[in-house]
């Protein structure tokens, strides 16, 4: 049995985390979790990001929905999914989907309402490789990189690129059209999972 019981006093989003492992991966286990409501008047909504390591080739790292929040899921962001470079179409496991509810609150910090977002915007190719040294040499062998926080460069480069060549562009039709030239991937259209697709250049 695991438990986290660190103290929320307020600042900033409570947030708990547990970590198990079935050490036993010849047989499937059932888990419960249960929240603890601790002097709490008013309902509130528990959010629940799970996390698999390992298992069945299609286990979600974030295996419910609505998993994008924060500067992520702005409304003029730009969201962005990583997809592995070794086909261009694999949705990394990892790889958060949306969509994003976003609350308002009244001055006491109660939800007063709700907007869904349709969250991830595109996604952009993970898996890569990188090298910075002392030269400028680009070495063979050296370690790939995984994640979208190497799958967000690969769009803000696609951004510098579009500006470059026209530098009036607002930030609304750089988004427009990183949307619209998107290969589809998933579900036809857009989809929560990979957003309109792979960005394309």
């Amino acid at each position: 049995m695991s438990s986290s019981v660190n103290r929320q006093n307020g600042s900033g989003n409570p947030y708990e985390e547990i970590t198990w492992t079935n050490l036993d991966l010849s047989h499937s286990k059932t888990v419960y979790l249960r929240v603890k409501f601790y002097s709490v008047s008013t309902p509130r909504e528990v959010k629940l990001v799970t996390y698999t390591q390992g298992g069945a080739p299609q286990a979600l790292e974030y295996s419910t929905n609505n998993q994008i929040f924060g500067h992520a899921a702005a409304e003029s962001c730009i969201s962005v999914g990583a997809i592995d470079a070794s086909d261009g179409q694999t949705l990394e496991n990892f790889s958060s989907r949306g969509p994003s509810r976003i609350y308002s609150y009244d001055t006491s910090g109660n939800p007063t309402s709700y907007v869904d977002r349709t969250t991830p915007t595109i996604c952009g190719i993970d898996n890569v490789q990188t090298y910075i040294g002392s030269s400028d040499t680009w070495q063979e062998g050296y370690p790939t990189f995984k994640g979208t926080s190497a799958a967000a460069p690969h769009i803000a480069g696609i951004v510098a690129l579009m500006l470059e060549t026209n530098p009036n562009l607002t930030p609304t039709q750089v988004k427009n059209l990183i949307e619209s030239n998107a290969i589809d991937l998933g579900s036809s259209g857009y989809d929560n999972y990979f957003g309109y697709g792979r960005a394309d250049a």
